[in-house]
């Protein structure tokens, strides 16, 4: 388990410098004919009225390849279930959430907001199994200015190696954001996990974009009152009696909201290891 104490060195990975790609602006965009004109001057001189079918369907063409190509953009559900099975995933490790989300797991290139009312209600339980099978396989964790002192014998006994596992502790806001966002764009990590107190829907946006554009998965960890951000899935883990509560509280992947599920035995209880 590495720690960076405010460092702007992640990795190797994180040194990349952007590349700058300059946009020529396509003056041609201008003139480019509508469905609508198109059909017209298909038609000939002597244009018939306008097929309106064909007109609606050039039109659905357009839309639908926009909200597939643009991660983005909201889709109602009747839309989203029609992709929901091309949407890449990663096992949540419980086959019950798994049928839940509908995407076959964790969304990857993705945002997911987890939100408890207080810390240790579940939110590194329903994590575990999967940071366990990233690491497992060689692949990066990254863990950002976490809440509590991650307790690295709980890890090994829940199947994660430390080996793989990134803690960065910030404190700001702004270099925490600026953290993640690196990590996520260039890949150095499969899951990055932050906690972000004060997260605006421009930060929340550029952490979606770093997403997708890295195809990684981001968790943002949130303690408190439930904050309307642009996330494309929001969870609610609390501890009862059967075991492991999660209510879908928002998602564009053809939920609805409400939806529950308790997962019973969670990982760390089987251990004995208590709380992390």
């Amino acid at each position: 388990m590495t720690v960076v104490l405010n460092s702007g060195v992640l990795n190797p990975g994180v040194q990349k410098a952007a590349v700058s790609k300059s946009v020529t602006p396509n003056t041609s965009a201008a003139k480019t004919d509508t469905p609508e004109k198109a059909i017209s001057n298909a038609a000939g001189s002597k244009a018939e009225p306008l097929n309106t079918a064909a007109v609606k369907a050039a039109k659905h063409e357009r839309l639908d390849h926009l909200v597939r190509e643009q991660a983005m953009l909201w889709k109602g559900s009747s839309l989203a279930q029609q992709h929901d099975a091309a949407v890449p995933a990663l096992d949540t490790g419980f086959p019950a959430l798994n049928r839940l989300l509908k995407t076959g797991g964790w969304p990857q290139a993705s945002l997911l907001e987890i939100q408890v009312d207080e810390w240790g209600q579940g939110e590194l339980q329903l994590l575990l199994p999967t940071m366990a099978a990233l690491s497992q396989a060689g692949q990066q964790l990254a863990w950002i200015a976490p809440p509590y002192i991650p307790y690295a014998p709980a890890l090994q006994a829940a199947g994660v190696d430390l080996d793989y596992l990134l803690i960065i502790e910030q404190s700001e806001p702004a270099d925490i954001a600026w953290a993640a966002e690196k990590c996520l764009y260039h890949a150095s990590a499969a899951m990055v996990l932050f906690c972000l107190p004060l997260a605006d829907a421009r930060h929340i946006r550029r952490l979606q974009l770093a997403a997708n554009a890295g195809n990684s998965l981001g968790i943002l960890l949130h303690q408190g009152p439930v904050r309307q951000t642009p996330v494309p899935l929001r969870l609610k883990t609390h501890y009862v009696e059967q075991g492991l509560h999660v209510e879908v509280l928002k998602s564009r992947f053809g939920l609805e909201q409400g939806q529950q599920i308790v997962l019973s035995q969670p990982l760390l209880m089987q251990t004995g290891q208590g709380e992390l």
